[in-house]
């Protein structure tokens, strides 16, 4: 059997379960003389309609990136795939296992979107850093009024001078935080928020280790790995995200010292946002897993199983752990590697 769709001319289509991949040709040579709509999988149960089953490529998401043709497609489909990430519930009532995806495509599309925010954070750091050495420079210029010329020259040693030395040491640094520590940011928002998002990563592969390895998940289930598999996907890599936005609070806070209208916003505002943003992303990433096996893949599983699944969940916190432990460790020694060329 094939399909003849705009961006899959011609691809013989094995007509499968969408939940749990068993082969539907058995049942079509049943037909004698038309397709049924709907159907049922004699082997999970899950109940479809024949023309998902048929041609998978059918139903396009005008707002999901893994169905964007173009990059540019890709970047106007980014707002609205963010927001129905918001709500997990939402973002599987529209994904379902018919749903034709792309894994490769979603990641593709984080990287992207990871480079874009890094950018824009990387341009406020910079400006920050900048901006504060102005402000100091005049304010030692200041002392400077009335005194004496020894006096003057010992300010004038003071002064940070915005030479090449500088500019390559700003660039560095504000391109490679949080991965390399940098001071002048010292509410390291973003710092926690990568080793958070590698223990995300972390949870999330234990959810696909629950519920792929042991048999009784995986018989109860009776679900596709390549679902699970996306899933980890998705819930692992949107948290990176959140770091980026974790450079561009600590930019928000440096300034802080020097802005008179941000000068209210002590060290403690900025430990609550970091609580609240964790403590936020996890309830999210718990969410969006419950939202999947519930909603998504339609999967028959009692509260109090969920509940305990969930807590299990959290023994990815070694795996993200040890990740988290591995980068930043690597960060240090490329700091210190950086500080002995002069960077």
């Amino acid at each position: 059997m094939k399909t003849n769709t705009p961006n899959t001319p011609n691809i013989p289509i094995r007509p499968i379960c969408p939940k749990c991949g068993y082969d539907q040709s058995g049942e079509i040579a049943t037909w004698e003389s038309q397709c049924p709509l709907e159907g049922r999988c004699p082997e999970c149960g899950l109940d479809f309609v024949w023309a998902d089953v048929l041609d998978p490529n059918r139903v396009e998401l005008g707002w999901y990136v893994e169905h964007a043709k173009t990059k540019w497609d890709m970047v106007r489909r980014t707002i609205p795939t963010l927001w129905m990430l918001m709500i997990p519930n939402r973002f599987w009532k529209r994904v379902t296992m018919e749903t034709g995806r792309s894994t490769k495509r979603f990641a593709i599309w984080v990287v992207m979107v990871m480079i874009v925010l890094h950018l824009i954070g990387t341009g406020m750091m910079v400006g920050a850093r900048v901006g504060y050495v102005i402000y100091d420079n005049n304010e030692i210029e200041q002392i400077k009024i009335g005194q004496t010329k020894s006096f003057v020259a010992m300010v004038d040693g003071m002064k940070t001078q915005m030479d090449s030395a500088f500019w390559a040491q700003v660039l560095s640094e504000s391109t490679l935080y949080p991965l390399v520590k940098l001071h002048f940011f010292d509410t390291e928002v973003a710092e926690i928020l990568l080793s958070f998002a590698f223990i995300s990563f972390g949870i999330a592969c234990m959810w696909l280790i629950l519920m792929s390895i042991f048999p009784t998940t995986r018989k109860r289930s009776q679900l596709r790995m390549i679902h699970v598999v996306r899933a980890v996907v998705v819930s692992g890599l949107t948290p990176m995200l959140v770091m980026e936005l974790g450079r561009m609070l600590d930019v928000v806070a440096a300034f802080a010292s020097w802005v008179p209208w941000l000068k209210g916003m002590t060290w403690q505002v900025w430990s609550r946002i970091t609580i609240v943003t964790v403590l936020g992303t996890l309830a999210w990433l718990q969410w969006f897993w419950i939202s999947a096996v519930w909603r998504g893949w339609k999967i028959k599983a009692r509260w109090y199983e969920m509940i305990l699944v969930m807590l299990a969940s959290f023994g990815g916190l070694l795996i993200g752990g040890l990740l988290a432990w591995a980068v930043l460790g690597a960060g240090e020694w490329l700091g210190d590697w950086l500080s002995i060329y002069g960077f």
